[in-house]
């Protein structure tokens, strides 16, 4: 299972999902209904990861996916970035989304 904290009521914080179960567990567990994912493309590279695969799984549980790639510690990046993540999380949770 993905490792996450609660932080809002309709809002989680925590690792990536690494395939459908986790995927299907965060859809039935916590009612999610909406991910952003902030990895980078290198991280996605060096970590395996298949994001066409998982993005969709995303689509096949009806869950809203959106990616807003940053560096994590570098400042400079995410002073870039962060705006742009926080629009489209602000926008989820104002439309109703668990995230």
């Amino acid at each position: 299972m993905v490792d996450c904290d609660q932080i809002l009521p309709d809002l989680y914080v925590g690792t990536y999902p690494q395939g459908f179960e986790d995927i299907r567990e965060l859809k039935k567990r916590l009612r999610v209904s909406a991910a952003l994912n902030l990895q980078t493309d290198q991280d996605v590279r060096e970590r395996g990861i298949d994001w066409k695969l998982l993005e969709a799984h995303y689509k096949a549980l009806d869950i809203d996916v959106h990616r807003v790639p940053m560096r994590d510690f570098d400042y400079d990046d995410q002073e870039e970035k962060l705006p742009e993540a926080v629009r489209v999380l602000s926008k989820l949770l104002a439309t109703g989304h668990v995230v």
